[in-house]
């Protein structure tokens, strides 16, 4: 949800207002809105050591991360071990972890050093169901194949059936069986379901 622009020569100041204003006509058309608060001009001029673009460290040729980011993301990764014993069922953990992923899976895009070796480590520290949340996901699941496949899906419901799948996902590290079962069902019932971008477009 972060827009970048940019450019290898100097712009004039009517030229970045303009650009501005174009993106956010865009968001107008889809009902979206611009955080103000959030917007920045900068000149790799203006910087002694480069400067971080949607979080990213430009001030070599490839982006990367910064140190003190990259320290973070491995500590991170520690908490989710220390924390997992206790509360590997908990929304918290869940939370925690999936959050950590998404860290060492921004290594990886960069392709960064360590991040493999820090998903080998999450990967072996998975947050799991217990069985009060695989019997919700049950009735989720139930509930869904109530929707008529016949008639064309809304958007919503794509994303619901979709975190559907996400969740049964979670429940097939430690009940793979009943997870198989409950995607056959929704596979069958859904045969011909657009993705989000389909109905989006």
């Amino acid at each position: 949800d972060d827009i970048t622009i940019s450019s290898s020569k100097d712009l004039s100041e009517n030229l970045i207002g303009n650009s501005i204003k174009s993106v956010i006509s865009m968001f107008k058309k889809y009902d979206l809105k611009l955080n103000k608060k959030k917007n920045k001009i900068e000149n790799i001029k203006e910087k002694k050591n480069g400067f971080q673009v949607t979080g990213l460290w430009v001030g070599h040729a490839l982006p990367k991360t910064t140190r003190n980011e990259r320290r973070y993301i491995r500590l991170m990764v520690r908490v989710c071990e220390n924390e997992y014993s206790a509360k590997k069922y908990q929304e918290s953990y869940h939370e925690l972890w999936n959050k950590t992923s998404g860290l060492v899976a921004k290594l990886n895009r960069l392709d960064q050093s360590n991040h493999k070796a820090l998903r080998e480590r999450l990967s072996n520290i998975f947050p799991l169901y217990d069985d009060n949340e695989k019997n919700q996901i049950i009735r989720v699941c139930k509930s869904v194949l109530r929707i008529d496949s016949k008639l064309e899906l809304k958007y919503g419901q794509v994303d619901t059936i979709n975190k559907v799948y996400g969740k049964l996902g979670i429940l097939s590290r430690n009940n793979k069986a009943l997870s198989r079962v409950w995607r056959k069902k929704l596979k069958s019932h859904f045969r011909t379901m657009p993705t989000k971008k389909e109905i989006w477009l």
